[in-house]
Parts: C-alpha cells; sequence; structure tokens
C-alpha cells in the first residue's frame, strides 16, 4: 500500500507541475497577443497616445508623403477622417502651415487630463456625452 501511495503523489504533482507550465504558456501567450495588438489600429486594445506620437513623428520628418504612407499605421480610421475633414490641404497655402496645424490640434488633444479628472482628451477618445 506504501508504493501505491508514492506513486498517487508523484502523479498528483506532475498533473500540478504540468498545469502550472500550461498556465505560464498561457499567460505568455496572453501577453504577446496584448503587445501585438497595442499596435494595431484596428484592435480594441491599440495605444491611440503612442500612435499620435509615432504619427507626430513622421508629420515633422515627411510632412508631404506623411499622411499617405503612415497613417493607416498609426492612427484609427475616424481619427484620419477627422484631421481630413478639419484641415484640408486645400485650406493651407504650403505644406508646413498644413502640418503645423495638425501638429496642434493632435498636441492639444494629448494634453493631460486635470488631476481630478477622469475623462481622457476628445482627440484620444472621441466626443463623451
Amino acid at each position: 500500500m506504501n508504493i501505491n501511495r508514492g506513486a498517487q503523489v508523484y502523479d498528483m504533482l506532475s498533473i500540478a507541475l504540468l498545469t502550472m507550465w500550461r498556465l505560464r504558456r498561457l499567460k505568455k501567450s496572453v501577453k504577446t497577443e496584448l503587445d501585438e495588438n497595442t499596435f494595431d489600429p484596428r484592435h480594441p486594445a491599440f495605444n491611440e497616445v503612442w500612435g499620435a506620437l509615432v504619427f507626430l513623428h513622421y508629420l515633422q520628418t515627411e510632412p508631404e508623403t506623411c499622411f499617405d504612407n503612415h497613417a493607416k499605421k498609426y492612427l484609427r480610421r475616424d481619427k484620419i477622417n477627422y484631421l481630413e475633414q478639419k484641415f484640408p490641404r486645400a485650406n493651407y497655402q504650403s505644406t508646413a502651415e498644413w502640418a503645423e496645424a495638425i501638429t496642434t490640434e493632435i498636441l492639444s488633444g494629448l494634453q493631460p487630463a486635470k488631476p481630478n479628472s477622469r475623462r481622457r482628451p476628445n482627440w484620444v477618445s472621441g466626443p463623451t456625452s
């Protein structure tokens, strides 16, 4: 009977260790997926502030081609539409003037909220009711 007891304990430990290993693997998988989705504008977990800052970098370095080459990678579709409607290129005499207007708009929306406020800026989260 003592031998059976040892085998049962061994089996229980094996199952516990296997379960712990599977849980650790699952946690790593979920973290990896979340990390990937943080940088995908089509995913709800997308980090809009990160995307806006990267887009601003390209707007400063490549203002002529920034929208065509980088907007879809770093901004949500509704933000692209918002910027295109509010700042049509035809309304500005130069590309630099147009890029400055967009930069000002994005940066004004990225300002931190008041310490007692839990609301996110309109540009990041969209209008709130």
